[in-house]
């Protein structure tokens, strides 16, 4: 790694790659890779991958930029204006080297969830074989299905996803038919005051939470988007599309929540696993055990995303590694999925979800860093990317050194440690709220993220021109 600085990427033409892949390849390897991933076992890995392509369409690039010349016509009415993938992107606010650590973030966190996918989803199988399909069993039919979606690339994740969101819409809705009547809306709560400010400070980053590991895939997504499409379009498509689903799946938990107290059968069910509860809770059972089926393929459909992004930020940890290709890094992080997924079946669903929470506190510092380097210093709102070199994506020599990326991320980190509020942890501006304190975690990431990378990276740009 210590000679990824010393070469700049220069374009060459790769001997037995596809015109279309051949420059993406290219943009990946460093000039002093080049003769070792032309020859020998990369060079084999290689040209597997394009035999896999040409047979069953198996993606063949990796994490270099998409040309408008290069993307699928398939996705013609689409749209990404920088079309490369977001840790990529944010090498030009956080810098080359400290883009690695949200790499190596980001890795953890979309392994983490995948696990969390699988065991919730193998539960469900469980239930649904009234406990003769062991829950290993179950995890491991859900990360396989997973795993092959993601191992074909960008096209079987659309088309999968595709139609898997509304078939969920639909589930949901069913089981807000089953829950809302039991619902109890009736009892007060005994909280007031700062207590009950500091309650629904921690509910509201439970909900932030869950949806914030998505900042740092979410434009891997958007790469094969023309140019043009309205960027307001995607806006608020995403916006909605993050928004709506995590709505409606906290208020159905919410609802459930509340009549556990009421419904005797219910809580027994839930102590069990959660598809005992939704058995419990919807009739007649065997419904209820078509329903489960399906929502087991939400955890599939979450962790085939998590694994194709995964696999994307091992490649962006050191440039030699981006020769290596996808479907190889995919394959490993299905190994460590499954393998975290069995281990933690029993003991680790509740260790996985609460140390997960803690990674969404990164992304605020994240967002924050990306969007005022966008908006303030790149004058994006107007000029958009243009005043991105969006060539020098892989050149370290023409990206910003990242002292001020580095520093306020590390500001960040730091706001998120004195304001979270954890089973685990309690920071000691959260412990001031109420009696049983209040998670602004968030928050402070945000401001302390803000009020260290405004100034440093006016520095930065000043005394470096980067």
């Amino acid at each position: 790694m210590q000679d990824e600085e010393k070469y700049p990427v220069e374009p060459k033409v790769v001997v037995g790659a596809s015109d279309k892949s051949s420059a993406s390849v290219e943009d990946e390897v460093p000039p002093y890779m080049r003769d070792a991933s032309n020859k020998g076992i990369l060079a084999k890995l290689r040209g597997w991958e394009e035999a896999l392509d040409r047979k069953i369409g198996v993606e063949t690039h990796g994490i270099s930029r998409r040309r408008p010349e290069d993307r699928d016509p398939a996705y013609a009415s689409w749209s990404n204006q920088a079309v490369m993938f977001l840790v990529s992107i944010s090498r030009y606010s956080i810098g080359w080297w400290p883009s690695k650590l949200i790499a190596a973030l980001n890795v953890v966190e979309q392994i983490g969830w995948s696990s969390v996918g699988c065991i919730t989803g193998g539960q469900a199988l469980a239930a649904v074989s009234d406990g003769t399909l062991g829950s290993e069993l179950g995890v491991i039919i859900a990360a396989v299905c997973a795993f092959v979606v993601s191992f074909v690339g960008l096209k079987a994740v659309f088309t999968y996803e595709k139609f898997a969101g509304l078939v969920l819409a639909v589930v949901f809705v069913i089981m807000y038919g089953f829950a809302g009547p039991s619902a109890d809306l009736a009892t007060p709560t005994a909280l007031a005051g700062p207590t009950l400010s500091g309650t629904a400070l921690t509910l509201f980053a439970v909900l932030y939470g869950s949806s914030a590991s998505w900042c740092s895939i979410v434009s891997d997504y958007y790469v094969e988007y023309p140019v043009d499409t309205s960027k307001w379009k995607v806006f608020l498509l995403t916006t909605l599309g993050n928004s709506i689903p995590t709505c409606l799946g906290m208020v159905l938990g919410c609802i459930c929540g509340s009549a556990l107290n009421n419904k005797a059968d219910w809580l027994g069910s839930y102590d069990s696993g959660i598809g005992y509860l939704i058995q419990t809770m919807v009739r007649p059972v065997g419904f209820a055990k078509f329903l489960l089926v399906i929502l087991a393929f939400s955890g599939i459909a979450m962790t085939a995303i998590a694994m194709y992004s995964a696999g994307l930020s091992v490649q962006q940890f050191a440039r030699p590694l981006g020769v290596v290709p996808r479907f190889i890094w995919t394959s490993i992080m299905f190994v460590a999925i499954i393998l975290l997924a069995l281990v933690g079946r029993d003991q680790l669903l509740i260790f996985l979800q609460n140390f997960l929470s803690l990674l969404g506190y990164w992304n605020t510092s994240f967002f924050v860093i990306l969007s005022t380097e966008h908006y303030l210093y790149r004058g994006g709102l107007r000029r958009g990317f243009q005043d991105y070199d969006l060539d020098a994506w892989n050149n370290p020599k023409l990206l910003p050194f990242g002292w001020a990326g580095g520093l306020a991320f590390a500001a960040g980190v730091a706001g998120a440690v004195v304001g979270m509020s954890e089973t685990f942890y309690v920071g000691v501006l959260a412990a001031k709220i109420g009696d049983s304190s209040g998670d602004i975690g968030n928050q402070l990431s945000f401001l302390f993220t803000l009020a260290v990378y405004v100034p440093a990276r006016w520095a930065e740009r000043k005394f470096t021109r980067r």
